[in-house]
């Protein structure tokens, strides 16, 4: 029976598609979804460098925002399993590796959470997840209005892998659907006569659904090396809009000889867009935005590693049937021990060539309106440089710096009214510009023994725009620092504080509205009774700040959720 349901998994999946990371350990960590805000400049997501100590090092984390939980996702966090209890769950005799999770909070916040590994076995495993995050809670607005902020969140997943001789098979099946209501301040200047005569933006649903397949060398010694993957994407909103994204990617590598090796990457992605037969609300400007188009991609690359330096010399090209019909980048790094295991310089000289799917820019931002334009965003450079060294044994310094020039550089400001200017209402549009950004920054990483792990990290970002006044909603600095302290195997606590800087939105009649500092401090805890059960706790927004990432829309002011973990 198990050998019937294992090939009927594999014929099942074997006709899906995806680009994702190789995991070897095959171990799966279910995370809740989170709303991904604005892309903040991650400057010190520079990894050219080989680990200067052992011991695991916190990498730089996502800027993660939700109305109800913390901001930052800390290296503990209540979707993921602390190590202990894993160790746990693995220990003779009480092997158990599924688990459920439920929790809730204020603001009427509900958490649910289940993994189930169907079937396993060394060379392959066929796992299930399943998620709900909702609330029904109200914000208070700037204009001191309370609103029902209701957002709801519901995923699948079906994820297969196989190892064969001498290849490894990945796939997956992912469905995801957001329900929330527009819920933010209307940025009207109108007379109220006027105001309420406005129709108000009521709810929206945004579906997400894909299906993925890829094959990797599983031979990491041998001298040629290559991935496979194609993945299809479906995002649908309320509107009637669906876009379909089709994405073949590869990668071929082979080494020389000792130790010089040439590769290639390279990128298909087809979209095509079903646009809804009648106008509404949230879908009226059309045009001949949303036509079908293609985007080729060739990354030829050389490598060179030496004992104390290596260097990698490559070009990214990128030809479309839509916008500029070709871009072309360099695609050049390099790294040098100027005392080994110590300390190090860096370089590199890149670009990149962004396409911007409807899915990316709803789960960024998901006020804003289908029918906006969504340019692809090109990078002809990106020039960087740094220094990292070892302080002490597991204390290590990051400093870094770096230049891009970016086209259709795109940013959220609030929609205006067709039919009259006054009105701006709680969506959002795209508008897009030629920008320079210098960002410069330093991180402090510290790693003691898996029991203490600490992030402080700071990024200063200099915009400067051609066509707007202000890079909207693009912080000017921004901060953050992550601890986390495994008091005892049973009990670990963690603490995460997030600031952000100056921010510009455009507001009613073009003019610019500088948004207050954000700043979140939150706390979590986890006591693992026993091998099956354990217990969480999340306390977020401390200091009842009232933050605003979106101009409009306030976040939740101090909020918990607790509840418990089942494993089985």
């Amino acid at each position: 029976m198990k050998k019937i349901a294992y090939i009927s998994a594999l014929l099942l999946l074997a006709i899906t598609a995806n680009a994702q990371e190789k995991n070897d350990s095959l171990v799966r960590e279910v995370n809740v979804v989170r709303t991904y805000i604005p892309e903040i400049q991650d400057a010190g997501k520079i990894n050219t460098l080989p680990d200067i100590e052992k011991p695991e090092v916190i990498p730089a984390k996502n800027l993660k925002y939700s109305t109800w939980s913390a901001p930052l996702a800390t290296s503990f966090d209540l979707q993921t399993l602390p190590s202990a209890t894993l160790r746990k769950m693995r220990a003779p005799k009480e092997f158990r590796e599924g688990y459920a999770k439920i929790g809730a909070g204020n603001y009427l916040s509900f958490l649910g959470d289940i993994y189930v590994p169907i079937l396993k076995a060394p060379d392959y495993r066929l796992d299930f997840a399943t998620k709900h995050l909702s609330n029904f809670g109200k914000v208070r607005l700037d204009n001191g209005q309370r609103k029902k902020a209701q957002d709801l969140r519901n995923s699948g997943q079906l994820a297969f892998s196989k190892s064969f001789f001498k290849m490894d098979l990945f796939s997956e099946v992912n469905f995801y659907r957001h329900d929330f209501n527009y819920y933010g301040q209307d940025l009207t200047d109108l007379a109220p006569a006027l105001r309420d005569s406005v129709a108000p933006m009521g709810k929206e649903a945004h579906t997400f659904f894909d299906v993925s397949v890829g094959v990797a060398s599983r031979d990491l010694s041998a001298d040629f090396q290559y991935t496979a993957a194609i993945k299809y994407e479906l995002a649908h909103t309320k509107t009637g809009l669906n876009e379909h994204h089709i994405q073949t990617i590869g990668n071929l590598s082979y080494a020389l000889s000792e130790p010089h090796l040439i590769g290639v990457n390279l990128s298909l992605d087809n979209m095509i867009y079903n646009s809804p037969d009648t106008l509404g609300t949230l879908f009226q400007n059309v045009g001949d935005r949303f036509t079908n188009y293609t985007v080729f991609g060739i990354n030829p690359y050389y490598k060179l590693q030496k004992d104390i330096w290596d260097i990698k010399l490559g070009l990214k090209a990128n030809f479309a049937s839509r916008g500029k019909a070709v871009s072309v980048s360099p695609d050049i790094a390099g790294q040098v021990a100027l005392v080994p295991e110590i300390f190090y310089l860096y370089a590199g000289l890149g670009g990149d060539y962004e396409v911007n799917t409807l899915n990316k820019t709803l789960k960024e931002n998901q006020y804003v309106r289908p029918d906006v334009l969504r340019e692809n965003t090109r990078t002809p450079l990106n020039a960087y440089g740094g220094l990292k060294f070892k302080v002490f044994n597991y204390l290590i310094f990051n400093g870094f710096a770096g230049y891009k020039f970016i086209d259709n550089q795109y940013f959220y400001v609030n929609h205006r009214s067709e039919t009259d200017s006054a009105y701006y209402d709680n969506t959002f549009d795209i508008v897009v510009d030629e920008a320079n950004l210098f960002y410069a920054g330093a991180s402090l990483t510290y790693n003691y023994k898996q029991k203490v792990s600490a992030l402080l990290k700071g990024t200063y970002n200099n915009w400067k725009t051609t066509d707007q006044t202000y890079a909207w909603h693009k912080p000017d600095w921004e901060l953050n620092f992550d601890l986390s302290y495994k008091i005892n195997d049973d009990i670990r606590v963690s603490a995460n504080a997030f600031a952000l800087g100056k921010r510009y939105a455009l507001g009613y009649d073009n003019k610019a509205v500088k948004l207050k500092p954000l700043f979140d401090l939150s706390l979590s805890g986890t006591y693992e009774y026993s091998s099956w059960v354990s217990f969480f706790l999340n306390l977020n927004n401390l200091l009842y700040q009232n933050n605003q990432i979106w101009y409009g829309y306030n976040l939740h002011k101090f909020n918990f959720m607790a509840g418990a973990t089942f494993s089985f």
